[in-house]
């Protein structure tokens, strides 16, 4: 039930956790305010590296995408020039 609330961080993202967190005490005793902030920041790194469990349909007939988001237009575009 815990894993729906907090879901399991990417193995990368454990270093700027740790980072984040350490520098929210350390303004925290500085500033209650900017500790504050840099709280929210710190909360903003977890989301950023969460690591969300995916449920996917295996048919021919659908789209997988790496990243989450919404499709607002499909079309052709020109490549860059090379």
């Amino acid at each position: 039930m815990l894993d729906k609330i907090f879901p399991k961080i990417h193995p990368e993202g454990y270093k700027f956790l740790i980072i984040a967190t350490l520098i929210t005490i350390i303004i925290y005793f500085v500033s209650s305010f900017l500790g504050l902030v840099s709280l929210l920041l710190t909360i903003w790194v977890y989301y950023f590296f969460r690591d969300p469990e995916r449920i996917s349909i295996n048919d021919e007939n659908f789209l997988v995408s790496p990243a989450d988001g919404l499709i607002t237009q499909v079309g052709e575009v020109d490549g860059p020039i090379e």
